[in-house]
């Protein structure tokens, strides 16, 4: 590395460190560029040539300091052996947001910033922990987002949130060179059909089973993660899959679905469990999913830097 590019990572690193200390002692709204660059020693015109604004620093710097946080808290569930997604969900969130207030207090180690994503159908129990933190540790900023798969999927990769939970296939074409997938809980894959549909009556049916059944796809396009998945377990049981239609999401097709056009797979609670009588819930006993805690490795995150 040239005496250039020394120099400018030099830079900033320096605004990055004064940032961290400016926001946990003084809080992001009382900060402002000017305090930044005062404190760093550089010219303000040189906050720009690596950061947009006072939030996109601080968004590097969340997705930073909590890799290892966040490595931590799931080693940390495994080691005290926790079972069952809820309960595995709560420790974790209780471990980070403990680093978090101990870092606070200490003013090393941690960001004081914790971007956490949802899907919409699993946050609810969780709601009132991270309210009740955020009151009693107002200068530790806890931004939570609750979306489905798709939206919670984009905001985590453009750097929204530094970290999601959420169903094993949704994250199934993130490349594991650059993020960490581990897996939570073990969950069922589930076949949605009309009640008219001879497997509904079934309390679980196999893979091959689908092998005549008109199905309903997601869209390749938009739905990566859960193409792969689904490709794969059909190819795995040999089975083609005669796809009826394909969508951009598990909701649009609850139409054909009442109309008996076809079969979707997807995760249990896909629906919120709000769906009409006439759709069947039925479980693949061959299929394997998880629910996941997904975040981005400290390797590649130190490239965006």
């Amino acid at each position: 590395m040239g005496k250039v590019d020394e120099n400018k990572k030099h830079k900033r690193e320096a605004l990055l460190n004064t940032a961290y200390e400016l926001f946990t002692t003084k809080g992001t709204n009382a900060t402002a560029i000017s305090d930044i660059v005062r404190q760093a020693g550089v010219a303000k015109g040189t906050f720009y040539l690596y950061f947009k604004d006072k939030y996109d620093i601080r968004n590097k710097l969340a997705s930073h300091k909590t890799s290892d946080l966040f490595y931590d808290a799931y080693q940390a569930v495994r080691q005290n052996q926790i079972e069952g997604f809820s309960a595995q969900l709560h420790f974790m969130i209780d471990h980070i947001l403990d680093a978090l207030q101990e870092a606070h207090s200490a003013q090393k180690g941690a960001a004081g910033y914790l971007r956490l994503g949802f899907l919409d159908w699993n946050a609810n129990p969780y709601i009132k922990v991270l309210e009740n933190f955020m009151e009693q540790n107002p200068r530790i900023l806890v931004d939570v987002l609750f979306q489905q798969f798709s939206e919670l999927k984009k905001n985590f990769i453009e750097g929204r949130t530094d970290m999601i939970f959420t169903v094993s296939y949704d994250v199934e074409d993130l490349p594991h060179t650059e993020y960490h997938v581990e897996a939570l809980e073990k969950i069922p894959l589930i076949a949605y059909m009309n009640r008219k549909n001879h497997l509904a009556a079934s309390t679980r049916i196999r893979v091959e089973d689908l092998r005549p059944e008109s199905m309903l796809m997601l869209d390749p396009n938009s739905c990566r993660g859960y193409s792969k998945y689904i490709n794969g377990l059909f190819s795995s049981h040999h089975v083609s899959p005669l796809v009826y239609q394909y969508a951009n999401s598990g909701r649009e097709h609850l139409g054909n679905i009442l109309l008996n056009r076809g079969i979707l797979l997807a995760s249990r609670n896909f629906l919120a469990d709000t769906y009409p009588e006439e759709v069947a819930a039925v479980e693949v006993s061959d299929a394997v999913l998880y629910l996941t805690a997904t975040w981005k490795k400290e390797k590649a995150m130190e490239t965006t830097w």
